[in-house]
């Protein structure tokens, strides 16, 4: 039994993490792009090849065991962590990166320190009373619908990382535990502009062409989940309503798990744009459309407060609920600042599930590296099936100059502005709360936000098609199939991996090869 631990749980406004948007450029080869064996053969080649590189790179936490801290993070945040623990960094400087693991006897874990645990409540059910998840889960346990809950908890008095890593490790329903993280939105810009000629974006990424080839075609008759975990959205919306996903059994159109209950209303605006961008109604008469715009249910996950922050264990927990409730596409325009265990293992349980992962690269105008680390982005680099997302603008494709980039860590890049080298950059036109406006609900952003769920809603275009005519895939190959669909540009190059830009047009393109073949890889 754990000694001198004590769990409880906090509702964390103001901590957790940035709302961002990103653009994409792609690589394609010049092949004619209908020829479906010429172009399978690219992309479901380079699905396997995309894993196994992938696979090899080092992007995960720094410590072993279910124990997994960001040491780096903790020095620069607590400031008795880094007190109690200077001779050890000493030796752990000496001794180099490699060696940290073989002291960890030596790091002490102060009592202020917040740390979480996340638990697999069935199997904490059949252990017996008195065990560790389970006492953390009497004195923690917020959402009793969730089959696995991240929970908050501090130490009551200074332990050794060693001696917590022991306690934790003993309990086989405890999966990871990690630090708790701060962070805050970063939106660009926005105004009130109800005009859907200003959805020049939509030009940009072929979405029209996607259009006469999917959805306005008999392809596909199957709806598809995208989980938007952000600040919530206005499901009352004219754009969005009838495209909201709704909990069969009670009705609810997600969960709100900053306020803790089953309203996800959008109360800071971030969210609802992002749904606009990734599924607002195609052809209904009002507005303009987002990159799906049919067949596509957005699911509403309020993991973030009406400041546009919240925390590690809120957007973990909306992960989670997206994996148990079967989203197809987790959008994730947003993202901390630095590495997270607890958020690394959960994009990497949503894979193994067969659900896509998109995230925004973040609006830093930094390279993504292990020095700027923006998560979940940053660990794209090492797993196959979650894609990072940069922001280009819609007047040139230059990236934009809000934009983080990487020529290995950016995969993709898409519109995420109109002109981000004025004083005042116009942004994306997408809707917004009817509640925070005095005209029509409509706005523009800029950000990687924006750009990240464009390439939601293109994949959601491509995997509708193929589930509508029975067509299997992974995540591996969906990413691949993205990749390989892309434009191309030697301008963006030194920012996006192959100098990649989203192209809704021939992602389309493939779903039709697909169906002609009868396999999405043969």
């Amino acid at each position: 039994m754990i000694q001198g631990l004590v769990a409880y749980f906090k509702i964390l406004s103001g901590l957790g993490f940035l709302l961002l948007a990103t653009g994409c450029t792609p690589f394609m080869p010049n092949a004619d792009f209908a020829g479906s064996s010429s172009l399978s053969s690219v992309y479901c080649s380079s699905a396997s090849t995309l894993e196994a590189q992938k696979a090899s790179q080092n992007v995960s936490s720094e410590s072993s065991s279910k124990v997994r801290l960001n040491f780096d993070y903790l020095q620069s945040k607590n400031s008795q962590f880094q007190k109690m623990n200077a001779k050890a960094f000493a030796s752990m400087a000496q001794a180099g990166i490699a060696e940290k693991t073989q002291i960890q006897s030596d790091i002490v874990l102060p009592s202020d320190l917040e740390l979480l645990a996340k638990i697999d409540k069935d199997c904490a059910d059949i252990l017996p009373e008195g065990s560790l998840s389970r006492e953390l889960l009497e004195k923690g346990e917020a959402f009793p619908n969730l089959r696995k809950e991240t929970i908050s908890f501090f130490l009551n008095d200074p332990m050794s990382l060693e001696e917590l890593s022991d306690e934790m490790d003993d309990d086989p329903c405890i999966l990871v535990v990690s630090e708790q993280q701060q962070v805050q939105k970063s939106a660009i810009s926005g105004s009130n502009d109800r005009d859907i000629n200003r959805q020049s974006h939509l030009d940009q990424i072929g979405f029209y062409g996607a259009t006469n080839k999917l959805l306005e075609s008999d392809v596909i008759d199957t709806e598809i989940v995208i989980a938007v975990v952000d600040t919530g959205v206005d499901y009352g919306h004219d754009e969005l309503r009838s495209q909201m996903w709704e909990d069969p059994d009670t009705g609810v159109y997600g969960q709100d798990f900053h306020n803790g209950d089953f309203d996800p209303m959008d109360d800071n605006g971030h969210g609802t744009h992002v749904a606009g961008l990734a599924a607002a109604t195609y052809k209904n008469g009002t507005g303009g459309s987002g990159a799906m715009g049919r067949y596509g249910r957005i699911m509403a996950i309020k993991s973030l407060d009406s400041f546009g922050g919240g925390s590690i264990q809120n957007v973990v927990n909306g992960i989670d609920y997206a994996i148990q409730n079967n989203a197809d596409i987790i959008n994730m325009s947003l993202g901390a600042a630095a590495k997270s265990a607890s958020l690394e293992a959960s994009v990497r349980d949503a894979i193994s599930r067969g659900i896509i992962v998109v995230s925004a690269s973040g609006n830093s105008g930094v390279p993504l590296n292990d020095t700027n680390f923006f998560a979940p982005a940053g660990y794209a680099a090492g797993i196959s099936g979650l894609i990072s997302v940069g922001s280009i603008d819609v007047n040139d494709g230059r990236i934009s100059s809000f934009s983080n980039y990487g020529a290995s860590t950016v995969e993709i890049a898409a519109p995420g502005s109109v002109d981000s080298y004025v004083n005042e950059p116009v942004g994306l036109w997408s809707t917004v709360p009817r509640a925070l406006v005095s005209g029509p609900a409509y706005s523009e952003l800029n950000g990687t936000s924006m750009a990240t769920p464009l390439v939601s809603g293109s994949i959601g275009l491509l995997i509708a098609a193929l589930k509508s005519n029975g067509i299997s895939y992974t995540p591996s190959e969906v990413e691949a199939a993205l990749l390989a669909s892309a434009n191309t540009s030697s301008a963006l190059s030194d920012y996006i991996a192959g100098g990649r830009s989203l192209n809704s047009d021939r992602l389309a393109q493939v779903a039709l090869n697909a169906i002609a073949s009868g396999s999405l890889c043969r």
